[in-house]
């Protein structure tokens, strides 16, 4: 296996807003403070007991058999562990669903006579990866899942890393100075940086423009899920990861003006 350690940052073409670093200090208060906005979900700092931080955080795999080996552990911070196999392929997810990460336990509407928006802010540091170069498929990004009126799921992900095969995939255009991963099916995947190894950094995004710019947002549309994914398949992967203070923030008119989203949980 090849190791790869990437230590630059590709800013060309990303959105200005992207760019800012981060002090680890602060934390949930710099998601709060302006007229009404407020923070949406519960535990974005992981500071209550591990298994409380694990029930708000919902961490889980998927397409990944007994071979591979993955954890998500919880202390100060959200620690992910990825090591593959050759042939294995799946994603690793941990973050905010609306069943218990959400404050409302509803799923958020993302309509109204004055569209809403929703801003998601968080912290994270690659402390390592490894890979083997040509065929490998290695993503690290913010995603969110959107239910439309129909019933249909899409899902909206932002990239923060990507091995190159990723960006030669035809139904992308980052080959052509764009900034689309992927788009299929049920999915749209964006480029918004890539993120230096060893270094925590600190992202907030604009996580309404992007679900515009991929769906076009539509009556009924309820925002379902806002998470940190690691996403591999076909050759062998070494993920070390770490994520912290993930805050959603959004205006009062989210539940104000716009119908509501299916059941609440008790």
């Amino acid at each position: 296996m090849q190791k790869v350690v990437v230590l630059y940052l590709i800013a060309i073409g990303f959105p200005p807003i992207l760019a800012a670093c981060h002090s680890m200090d602060g934390e949930q208060d710099r998601t709060q403070g302006m007229d009404g906005w407020g923070v949406l979900n519960i535990d974005g700092d992981v500071s209550l007991r591990a298994s409380e931080d694990e029930k708000y955080w919902n961490p889980h795999a998927v397409g990944f058999t007994g071979a591979v080996v993955w954890n998500v552990y919880f202390n100060d911070d959200v620690l992910i562990i990825l090591e593959t196999v050759n042939g294995e392929g799946g994603h690793v997810a941990t973050g905010m669903w609306w069943t218990a990460g959400f404050k409302s336990r509803t799923k958020m509407p993302l309509c109204g006579p004055m569209p809403p928006k929703v801003y998601v802010n968080f912290d994270i540091k690659v402390d390592n990866i490894e890979y083997e170069v040509e065929g490998e498929w290695l993503r690290i990004a913010l995603a969110c899942a959107v239910q439309r009126n129909d019933g249909s799921v899409v899902y909206t992900e932002m990239d923060l890393w990507d091995s190159p095969n990723t960006q030669r995939h035809p139904k992308g255009n980052i080959h052509l100075g764009g900034d689309i991963i992927y788009q299929g099916g049920d999915v749209v995947e964006f480029k918004i940086d890539r993120i230096p190894i060893g270094e925590w950094k600190h992202y907030p995004v604009d996580l309404t423009s992007y679900i515009d710019r991929a769906w076009k947002i539509r009556p009924h549309d309820c925002l379902e899920s806002v998470y940190i994914v690691v996403e591999s398949s076909s050759k062998p992967v070494k993920v070390v990861m770490r994520i912290d203070n993930l805050w959603m923030s959004g205006g009062q008119e989210l539940s104000e003006k716009c119908e509501p989203c299916g059941v609440r949980v008790k």
